[in-house]
């Protein structure tokens, strides 16, 4: 059985769904993952078949995903580029970005479609507002609304549109339900790649929704640190980590300031990751700082005092597991709900919206993370639990559930190759 995952965005989204394909690659599945040409060596040099994405379109879910976020061209580009992507499988894995055109795809095709999101985005609860939307002290109701009002708007702007791409390019007849509408009126199966411990599935969630716990994709055993990496971490206390991932290139300068003035004023040694949003922090002839560009997560978190990050639903995966106290500098989507959360658990202090960011409240924030004892014990805690959970292995029975076992192939013994992400 050939299944394809399409993850479009940027490296948070498509990580995951390479450790999703080791596993089923495993199982048995033919494997193939659609995403933009930057990681193909990636994607290949993990076994997986690697289907290139003709534009780039990370910045899609970088914007909330309402209409003054989207713009037509970037969905017409997803559109298209899913129906290329599809042919030859059997059946569908898709990220967050192609909600948009999957489950019109699959339609078409006649094949299987499981939505595979980080964020709680498509199923109505009174527990908690969708993200991207105001939490508003208006009580359950308010909540189970939000998720209709934000699938509202994007239909608004989205539909006449759709409906001719379907009639145009697929044949099919228009459709009346909004995209998040269209999911769960067809049971499409949902898996929610992120814990149940850091975000208690809602009681009111139908059977065909899933929580997984997060994807991780190891580094690779034979990846070692730079010698500078090795003399930093080894010269003295640990450090804090700083890095906004794909964030880092909006309003890059003043951002640098803020980070570099907080840290000088508590005087803590700090990783600076540029990522490749490109975070230019000036650190020349700074002794206590050392400036990287990208450095796996799972390997270099555990090592740190307290991690300093956007949010995103991956890189917040990865600092709780290491069992560090978490501050969040939200910009945008559903960081802010996740910031909410890690306050919420206690394992880092209220979010720090960036728009809003000063020199005091990183520098509070980042006293109470290497200061608060409990803090730093339920974050400790909470790591522990989630280095026991498999996500992946626990999605891959939630897909062999729907899809069935492949058949006649045998499942793969050898050990997966070492990807070069």
């Amino acid at each position: 059985m050939n299944i394809h995952l399409l993850a479009f965005g940027s490296r948070g989204d498509v990580q995951p769904f390479i450790a999703l394909g080791l596993g089923l690659r495993r199982a048995g599945y033919t494997v193939s993952i659609g995403a933009a040409a930057s990681f193909q060596k990636c994607i290949e040099s993990s076994g997986l078949r690697f289907l290139p994405a003709q534009a780039d379109v990370p910045n899609l879910l970088q914007a909330d995903l309402f209409p003054r976020g989207v713009r037509w061209e970037q969905v017409q580009t997803l559109l298209d580029e899913t129906l290329r992507l599809a042919q030859g499988a059997d059946a569908l894995i898709f990220n967050p970005a192609a909600i948009f055109s999957a489950p019109h795809v699959a339609e078409k095709l006649g094949i299987p479609a499981i939505a595979a999101f980080f964020q709680p985005y498509l199923n109505p609860t009174g527990d908690f507002p969708a993200p991207g939307m105001p939490s508003l002290p208006f009580g359950r109701l308010y909540n189970r609304a939000s998720y209709q009002m934000a699938d509202s708007w994007l239909w608004a702007f989205l539909r006449e549109r759709i409906n001719a791409w379907r009639w145009r390019v697929l044949g099919l007849p228009p459709v009346d339900s909004a995209p998040f509408d269209l999911i769960r009126q067809q049971q499409t199966p949902i898996l929610y790649a992120f814990s149940p411990l850091v975000l208690p599935r809602p009681a009111e969630w139908g059977a065909a929704v899933h929580v997984t716990g997060y994807w991780f994709l190891p580094t690779p055993a034979q990846w070692k640190p730079s010698p500078a990496l090795a003399a930093f971490l080894n010269e003295g206390v640990p450090p804090v980590y700083v890095g906004f991932g794909s964030m880092a290139n909006r309003d890059s300068p003043h951002t640098a300031r803020i980070v570099m003035e907080a840290l000088d004023r508590l005087g803590t040694r700090a990783v600076l990751v540029s990522g490749w949003g490109g975070m230019a922090v000036p650190t020349s002839g700074e002794t206590d700082m050392l400036l990287l560009e990208n450095v796996p997560h799972d390997w270099l978190f555990p090592q740190m005092a307290a991690i300093v990050h956007h949010g995103g639903a991956g890189t917040l995966g990865a600092g709780l597991r290491a069992g560090k106290p978490n501050v969040i500098v939200p910009f945008t989507g559903d960081q802010p709900f996740w910031g909410a959360q890690v306050q919420r658990l206690g394992v880092g202090p209220a979010p720090l919206p960036h728009a809003k960011l000063t020199v005091t409240a990183l520098a509070n924030a980042l006293h109470d993370a290497l200061h608060d004892s409990a803090m730093q014990a339920r974050a400790a805690a909470l790591g522990e639990q989630l280095c026991a959970e498999d996500g992946v292995g626990t999605a891959l029975k939630i897909i062999e559930g729907v899809l069935g076992k492949p058949q006649g192939v045998n499942r793969a013994t050898e050990s997966a190759p070492v990807p070069a992400c």
